[in-house]
């Protein structure tokens, strides 16, 4: 499980992460300030797990208060040897969004295109 972004007790936006690994820490959340931070502080962001199960990705959000802050920026966590990071894709949305919905759907529905 993981938890990405969000805002602080004092209502502001964060890029922290915790990540909760039931076989690794059963008790605790793993948090790593300087490996998994997001790009950027975020909030109302949509989560999607790749269909493989390795990687998972942000899409959109920003900040509910200021419509300038809208993130087009899509965002993937993904490991490779031992070590753990979000990059920012090349791949964006066309303009930015929050509160949307997201989710993989695979290419063999969209023969209509």
């Amino acid at each position: 499980m993981v938890r990405a972004g969000g805002k602080d007790e004092q209502d502001q936006e964060i890029s922290d992460c915790e990540i909760w690994i039931e076989s690794l820490a059963p008790d605790n959340w793993i948090r790593d300030d300087n490996t998994i931070r997001l790009p950027r502080n975020l909030e109302n962001a949509v989560g999607l797990t790749e269909p493989n199960g390795y990687e998972f990705y942000l899409v959109g959000g920003g900040n509910p208060d200021y419509w300038q802050s809208l993130n087009e920026k899509i965002y993937r966590f993904h490991c490779e040897s031992y070590q753990c990071f979000w990059t920012t894709m090349e791949l964006s949305l066309d303009e930015g969004h929050r509160g949307t919905t997201a989710f993989f759907v695979e290419d063999k529905y969209f023969n209509c295109f």
